[in-house]
């Protein structure tokens, strides 16, 4: 955008002096968010185990907040936890998924840069079927 202004001075009767003044414009803010990709392992749980998130960020993200959604059960996704330096991960849950976890579970990333932008990555799928083990799992002492 250029604005122009005219600015007139009478020095001399008849006489006139002009000039032009253009404003520094200051560039416009980024507004390109910051990118995540997130993968999960094992996709299907069929042994008391747990899974391991990991997530793939853009340059300038400062943390990658991680959310599971337990379909059927939870009415919205829930924070399990937060990583502030890369490579962005978490382990979820600790003590591993059990029986009473059956189901199906949407994991996802979201990240956050250092200007307030967001952006959330696709939705992973995992299966928990321990109580549905078609094969016994390995005995662990």
């Amino acid at each position: 955008m250029k604005v122009r202004y005219v600015l007139a001075a009478l020095l001399v009767p008849g006489w006139f002096l002009t000039g032009c003044y253009q404003p520094r414009l200051q560039p416009p803010p980024e507004t390109t968010g910051p990118t995540v990709h997130l993968s999960v392992s094992p996709t299907r749980v069929a042994c008391p185990a747990p899974v391991t998130l990991t997530a793939t960020a853009s340059s300038g993200v400062i943390r990658v907040d991680f959310y599971k959604q337990k379909l059927g059960a939870d009415p919205q996704p829930l924070l399990i936890g937060t990583d502030a330096s890369a490579p962005y991960g978490l382990v979820y849950p600790e003590q591993g998924f059990g029986e009473p976890d059956d189901g199906a579970y949407d994991f996802v990333a979201r990240a956050y840069d250092g200007q307030g932008l967001e952006a959330s990555s696709n939705p992973v799928r995992v299966t928990v079927l321990i109580g549905k083990a078609d094969t016994p799992c390995p005995q662990t002492s």
